[in-house]
């Protein structure tokens, strides 16, 4: 194999599709990727357990062939050939070299492992949508922290995919709390729905970029989805298990209503979390009374008491919550205000835009602890 490239492209194309060599998801035994030749193209690949990547550059093929290579230590070299236009790369025995000026580079060809990244027929038709890439990625950033790492149900250790009325719902539940997120989408389907495990979506979402209005191509199979982006195609398999009910999350009911402003809410969490991360639980408690918040947290060593001007409507209320989830969900609120929605002090909560329905954040609340 010899061709000529970009070495910025080979790069990318590499960073890119090390995602499935992540150390939760890839292929004992195997730790690279395929480098092949296709017409025009260097074709890219790496696979795990549960998800495949391709990249295609553009090159100029001046010998067909395939190898496979770890690629930290490439990286690492085409990293500091940004400057450069083109390099040449050329496989000869069991070494991959890479021509830069007047120097070389030469690594070590992975033999033997072609079984480990399986061929996918992207040809294959199946159920399309597209969606905004910033509107992806900041649906799953608002959502995929609270997937399950802990419960033995395996449902909730994914994120669950919903397509109805041209709307797509990302939703995910852990046993204290639930996320939920919508963005407008291009399609034919009616309904659709699939589960992506949760280990690997991390990993997912930085490929994308949130400032990004280019379109994305996702294609539903029976156990996998298609991701097509920018001549990078990405196999996701699907947890074959039935999602709960999100629904009725969204129909708590609210005695008391208030406004919140997002930047004076973060400031006060995080003033608090100094101490409330070493409570049980991460306990604060919260009292909605006369347009304030007063947050309070104890712990046997020290204690703290802030306040945040809200405006309420509705009844007082004290109620009690771990800081650490009711901060998470905060801190992924891009707009100013939002309102939380109260129903007494042992029933969920719910965080809302002002108006709309872009997300909802629901918490369990905690049993409000006596204060000597």
């Amino acid at each position: 194999m010899k061709f000529k490239c970009d070495p910025k492209e080979l790069n990318k194309a590499l960073e890119i599709t090390s995602k499935a060599l992540n150390e939760k998801s890839k292929i004992i035994g195997f730790e690279g990727v395929r480098l092949s030749t296709e017409n025009n193209y260097v074709v890219v690949t790496a696979a795990s357990g549960e998800m495949y990547i391709e990249k295609k550059i553009n090159a100029n093929i001046l010998v067909d062939g395939i190898t496979f290579i770890k690629p930290m230590e490439l990286k690492n070299l085409l990293n500091q050939l940004r400057e450069m236009e083109s390099i040449e790369v050329e496989k000869i025995g069991n070494e991959l070299f890479v021509y830069y000026g007047h120097s070389t580079g030469s690594y070590a060809v992975s033999m033997g492992v072609d079984e480990a990244i399986p061929s996918i027929d992207f040809d294959k038709k199946g159920d399309e949508f597209v969606i905004k890439e910033g509107d992806l990625k900041d649906a799953i950033e608002k959502t995929a922290f609270c997937v399950s790492i802990e419960e033995n149900r395996k449902a909730l250790k994914g994120l669950f995919f919903d397509i109805k009325d041209k709307i797509l719902t990302l939703v995910a539940i852990d046993g204290a709390r639930v996320a939920i997120a919508k963005k407008d989408i291009v399609t034919d389907i009616d309904t659709a729905s699939f589960l992506i495990p949760g280990k690997i979506i991390d990993d997912i979402s930085k490929i994308f970029e949130k400032a990004s209005n280019d379109p994305i191509k996702i294609s539903i199979y029976r156990n996998y989805i298609v991701i097509n982006r920018d001549n990078t195609n990405i196999v996701i398999n699907l947890i074959d298990e039935k999602f709960l009910d999100y629904q009725k999350f969204t129909q708590i009911g609210a005695q008391t209503v208030v406004v919140v402003d997002k930047k004076e809410m973060s400031i006060v969490l995080n003033r608090v979390f100094t101490v409330s991360q070493k409570a049980l639980q991460n306990y604060i408690s919260i009292e909605a009374k006369d347009d304030m918040f007063k947050i309070n947290s104890k712990t046997s060593e020290s204690s703290i008491d802030d306040y945040v001007p809200v405006k309420i409507e509705g009844k007082e209320i004290l109620i009690g919550f771990n800081s650490k989830y009711l901060k998470e969900s905060i801190d992924r609120i891009n707009e100013d205000f939002f309102k939380i929605e109260f129903n007494g002090p042992m029933s969920p909560i719910s965080i809302k835009p002002i108006s709309g329905d872009d997300y909802v954040y629901v918490l369990m609340p905690l049993k409000v602890m006596k204060q000597n």
